[in-house]
């Protein structure tokens, strides 16, 4: 297993996603840092959480390139996940569609991300995943 911690640099946490492609997780209400805690998952548990089988969209295999976590924090432990508002910012190139399993389904964000440059959550505990 392969979960940890991460610690933000200058309010905004860097996920590691396979393959070279990570993300940037940051609060939309920066007093948030202080009060949750953000977890990766690397290696085989990118696939926590998903089901079995894994997503597809159109038939074909989505990348689930990273998985984390947002927890809420009490006396400096994890307390739950959090509903809480935050930005996802991940390079994605042209041609290529953006994916978020949460809430039992799958959730395209693509259109969001290159309308915004990033994608609003407030789950909190969603895989990602590029397709093709």
């Amino acid at each position: 297993m392969a979960k940890k911690d991460v610690t933000p640099v200058n309010g905004k946490f860097k996920i590691k996603g396979k393959d070279n492609r990570d993300l940037t997780l940051e609060f939309v209400n920066s007093g948030d840092t202080d009060t949750h805690i953000v977890e990766e998952k690397t290696d085989n548990d990118v696939f926590d959480k998903l089901p079995t089988p894994l997503p597809t969209w159109q038939g074909q295999p989505i990348n689930w390139f990273a998985n984390f976590s947002v927890y809420n924090k009490k006396d400096g432990k994890k307390n739950g996940y959090a509903n809480v508002e935050y930005y996802i910012t991940v390079s994605l190139e042209e041609g290529k569609m953006l994916f978020f399993y949460y809430d039992g389904g799958l959730h395209d964000a693509t259109d969001e991300l290159r309308k915004n440059g990033r994608v609003k959550l407030n789950v909190g505990d969603p895989g990602s995943g590029a397709w093709p």
